[in-house]
Parts: structure tokens; C-alpha cells; sequence
């Protein structure tokens, strides 16, 4: 490199630090003093090394795409396959309405025909005491109560009909 070379290099490389050094006194004269610059670095630092670390500890929900694959599964008439989706997103999931609408597929899948089971109802009490707001819960409801109907148990079946009507009212009585 020759002299005059160096020297641009070293002009420009001076410019940029007196520029960097310019924009660190404005800092400090609108902080008002260099130590509060150090904390409100320093706090930055702390914020964004708390947010990387919950990015990284925080676990994804996949409920979205087993719901997607249930989905896919039931057109193919694979029940165990779709069950066993269900029972995923009843351990991975912290979601009330996942974990309600879940339940409410279990009882779609495993009580097909309106057959009233053992197994069906212990799913449903588990959604009332578990998820009694839950649109998914209204849901098992009525198929409860077209259970009850089939079974020619009307005065079930309208009581039930009832409780959907006052807890559920966005709900429509089928």
C-alpha cells in the first residue's frame, strides 16, 4: 500500500470514529450522564436476553396441525390413528378449548351411531366439569341429547335440550 493510500484509509477510518464518537456524546447529553447510558444499554441487554430465553423454553403448540391431520384421518376411516392424534393434543396442550374440543372429537369418533356408551359419557362429564363454558361442551351436549332421543328417553333429551338452551345459547338445539 502506498503512502497516500494509507493515509485516505486512515483519514476515513478517523472520520468514521469521530462521527460514532459525536453520536455517544449526544446520547449522554440526552441521557444526562454516560452511567445512565450504561444502565439503559445494559436494561436492553437484559430484555432481549429474557425474550430469547422464553423463545426458546417456550414450547410449540402443534394441536393446530393434529387437528388438521384428525381431520384427514377420519375422511380415511382410520379411527385408532385419529384417536391416538386426539391423545397427543390431550398431553401437549395447555389449551382449554383444545383440550375441550378434543374430548368433543373423541366422543364424535368413538360414539358414531349416537351409541350411548360408558366410555362416551365418562368423556362428556369430564368436558362439563372440566370445560362447562366450552362451545365444544355444548356440543357433546347435544349429542347426548339425540343419544337420549334415539334411546326414546325424551324427557332426557329435553332436559338436556334445556341446559343447551340457558348454558349454550349460542348454540343451536338440533
Amino acid at each position: 500500500m502506498e503512502g497516500s493510500e494509507f493515509d485516505k484509509k486512515r483519514i476515513q477510518f478517523l472520520s468514521q470514529s469521530l462521527e460514532q464518537k459525536k453520536l455517544e456524546i449526544q446520547l449522554v447529553q440526552l441521557d444526562g450522564s454516560s452511567n445512565s447510558k450504561s444502565r439503559n444499554i445494559a436494561s436492553v441487554d437484559e430484555d432481549v436476553q429474557k425474550s430469547l430465553s422464553k423463545i426458546k423454553h417456550k414450547d410449540v403448540d402443534l394441536s393446530e396441525f393434529y387437528f388438521m391431520r384428525v381431520k384427514e384421518l377420519k375422511q380415511k376411516k382410520k379411527i385408532k390413528e385419529a384417536l391416538v392424534m386426539l391423545d397427543k393434543i390431550k398431553k401437549s396442550t395447555a389449551n382449554d378449548e383444545y383440550l375441550a374440543r378434543a374430548d368433543y372429537e373423541s366422543i364424535a369418533l368413538q360414539c358414531s351411531n349416537l351409541k350411548l356408551s360408558e366410555v362416551c359419557i365418562d368423556i362428556l362429564d369430564n368436558m362439563v366439569l372440566q370445560y362447562p363454558e366450552s362451545n365444544w361442551t355444548g356440543r357433546g351436549l347435544q349429542w347426548l341429547s339425540k343419544s337420549y332421543s334415539v334411546l326414546n328417553r325424551k324427557e332426557d333429551s329435553h332436559k338436556i335440550d334445556g341446559i343447551i338452551k340457558s348454558d349454550f345459547g349460542g348454540l343451536k338445539v338440533e
